[in-house]
């Protein structure tokens, strides 16, 4: 995920990738719960329709824009960030020492 969308999802805005829900290696992104799936660049039809499902339904736009803005609160602040960086150095640590 790059700046710009983790920046709208934390705004609870529904943002648009082409991200796969596998890329965090546990499925934690879900298509139109907390973030829209559009797979690959050429894919018009698909981004087309479900953009205009967001535009036309605020229900389901609110419901992604909050799913959004949560998964970024829950899964990508800093507390936790350190915390599996911590987990991954003592691992590596431990693994390499004399």
């Amino acid at each position: 995920l790059g700046t710009a969308t983790i920046e709208a999802m934390l705004l609870g805005i529904p943002s648009v990738s082409n991200v796969p829900a596998t890329l965090l290696g546990t499925c934690l992104l879900h298509d139109m719960d907390n973030y829209i799936f559009i797979e690959g660049n050429n894919d018009i039809i698909t981004a087309t329709n479900k953009i205009s499902l967001i535009l036309l339904d605020e229900g389901l736009r609110n419901k992604i824009g909050q799913g959004g803005r949560r998964f970024v609160q829950e899964n990508m602040n800093w507390d936790k960030v350190a915390q599996e960086m911590i987990e991954l150095f003592s691992k590596t640590t431990s693994s390499t020492s004399l």
